[in-house]
């Protein structure tokens, strides 16, 4: 296992957030979630395909040592989710889940996360549709995509169902993970 240091985390946060591509990169936040997404699926995107996800983009940005570095780091990070979710521990989200509230920490994430699964459509095509449905509620309700649909609006009335529902991402990318790894 070969964990990430916050050190480490902190170099990237710093990265993504220089003003040389600040306009079409993700940020932290939403860069963490769609990582996330990606720990989760049953094969892993080329460098290609995760570059343009997290820079919209196909250009490769910036100094060469920190597009590397990046690209090493970005892996590194991808791996050691994947090993928190497979060792069957409790995720370090980059957020605290408040009380009924949507951050925009959590929005961030949970909406980079959305991207891979939109993206990874086809590889989740195979899976149980209403399992799957079920457990990727609590990342929809986080990412506020589908808050003028009806179902969203009466949940976003109600703080101590939604605070339920936020409460179970964590343990919703376990199952999520055992999901997409079942042979």
């Amino acid at each position: 296992m070969n964990h990430i240091t916050q050190t480490e985390l902190d170099w990237l946060y710093e990265y993504l957030d220089t003003d040389e591509h600040a306009d079409e990169v993700l940020e932290f936040y939403g860069y963490h979630g769609l990582l996330t997404a990606t720990a989760l699926m049953p094969t892993r995107p080329d460098w290609n395909t995760l570059h343009s996800w997290i820079f919209d983009t196909e250009e490769q940005p910036g100094n060469t040592d920190q597009l590397v570095r990046f690209k090493t780091l970005t892996s590194m990070l991808i791996d050691s989710i994947q090993d928190e979710i497979t060792a069957d521990e409790q995720v370090a989200l980059p957020f605290d889940i408040l009380p009924g509230e949507i951050t925009e920490e959590m929005e961030a994430w949970c909406s980079g996360f959305m991207q891979v699964i939109f993206e990874s459509d086809s590889q989740l095509e195979t899976f149980d549709q209403e399992a799957l449905s079920m457990l990727l509620f609590p990342f929809e309700l986080g990412s506020q995509l589908f808050e003028d649909e009806a179902e969203f609006k009466q949940i976003s009335k109600n703080t101590k169902l939604k605070t339920q529902i936020l409460n179970q991402i964590p343990e919703a990318l376990v199952d999520l993970y055992l999901l997409t790894h079942s042979a």
